[in-house]
């Protein structure tokens, strides 16, 4: 897969200990994110929503990953 991919370039890649985002362009809820991760793992999951909702938006900044693979 393309996360395989990059993380084995990193891995190749001397004096490299960032910690590093690793994401798509693809935007996706982490209810979903923890759906696929209940489904692989063949896991039950029960999800329950806050009682305060806090920010909506959680947005991945790749850049740096972006600028080492």
């Amino acid at each position: 897969s393309d996360a395989v991919a990059i993380v084995t370039r990193l891995l190749d890649r001397p004096g490299t200990s960032d910690t590093l985002i690793l994401a798509g362009p693809e935007t996706v809820s982490i209810a979903q994110v923890a759906r696929l991760a209940a489904h692989e793992l063949g896991g039950d999951l029960r999800l329950e929503p806050a009682e305060r909702l806090r920010s909506r938006n959680l947005v991945a900044n790749t850049t740096r990953l972006r600028t080492l693979v």
